[in-house]
């Protein structure tokens, strides 16, 4: 039974992770009042958000859930 429930609990461990990463990697759209001040023509312009990559993982990950 423990051994089962250990299982278990990797495995939703592990699925939660790959969501988490697939999500924090997603491109987001900056428009409307969530907008990006250009540095070149100082004015608000619709763009594209988006991590690139994680090079290497850290020892310990901490997750904050807001």
């Amino acid at each position: 039974m423990r051994l089962w429930i250990s299982s278990v609990l990797k495995f939703c461990i592990v699925s939660l992770s790959r969501s988490l990463c697939k999500s924090f990697f997603q491109s987001e759209i900056l428009d409307g009042n969530n907008k990006y001040k250009c540095e070149t023509c100082d004015k608000l312009v619709t763009a594209r958000k988006q991590m690139s990559s994680i090079l290497q993982m850290p020892n310990i990950l901490v997750i904050q859930l807001k």
